[in-house]
């Protein structure tokens, strides 16, 4: 239960300074998600998929996150759960720009998609540029939102919460985190030129 884990994190949040194992706790709640939504992206086919494994951007961001929590210290579990939504949209971007930009090595290449382990057809991943200036611009654009649209696409696209379970992290009612996303899809809307390249 998503109640559950909320208590859970901040408890462990709170004994970051004297508990060293807390980190390691913060970390694989962290990585269960992170890995949920690692796979259902590339389930999709994305190019990325060509150059990275699911395994590769999940122990970048975990990376990212476990040195971040040396810096930052999170006093809530949403804040904790943002954070580490943070750092794998760093990685998802710094992963295109060093492949598919001006210099990257998968600018030009085309592959098949498809893995052994994620049980899906095979089929061409699209490698059109717009479709991966698409791709880096959503989550450039994301950082760029609001704190509470921010946070609200953190929860639920990132973190893959419902909407119930985000407003138990949040603090707040079921209603004003539909709310909340109702104007960050309108906002992301606007950035991106009427698409909403959500999953």
């Amino acid at each position: 239960m998503i109640s559950g884990t909320t208590v859970q994190v901040e408890f462990w949040l709170g004994q970051l300074a004297s508990d060293p194992a807390s980190r390691d706790r913060l970390l694989a709640v962290a990585c269960g998600r992170l890995q949920q939504l690692a796979s259902r992206m590339f389930r999709r086919g994305h190019a990325l998929r060509r150059w990275e494994e699911t395994g590769d951007i999940l122990q970048e961001s975990l990376l990212r996150l476990n040195h971040a929590l040396a810096d930052v210290q999170p006093q809530t579990a949403a804040q904790f759960f943002g954070l580490a939504s943070l750092q794998i949209r760093r990685v998802l971007i710094d992963m295109s720009r060093k492949h598919f930009g001006p210099r990257g090595v998968g600018k030009n290449h085309g592959s098949v998609a498809g893995s052994e382990n994620d049980g899906q057809p095979d089929g061409v991943v699209p490698t059109r540029e717009d479709d991966l200036d698409d791709w880096t611009r959503f989550h450039e654009a994301v950082q760029g939102l609001g704190e509470e649209s921010r946070t609200v696409v953190d929860m639920l696209f990132y973190q893959g919460l419902s909407q119930e379970d985000a407003g138990v992290a949040l603090g707040v009612t079921e209603r004003t985190v539909k709310r909340w996303w109702r104007t960050a899809r309108q906002e992301l809307n606007d950035v991106l030129g009427g698409t909403w390249p959500a999953d």
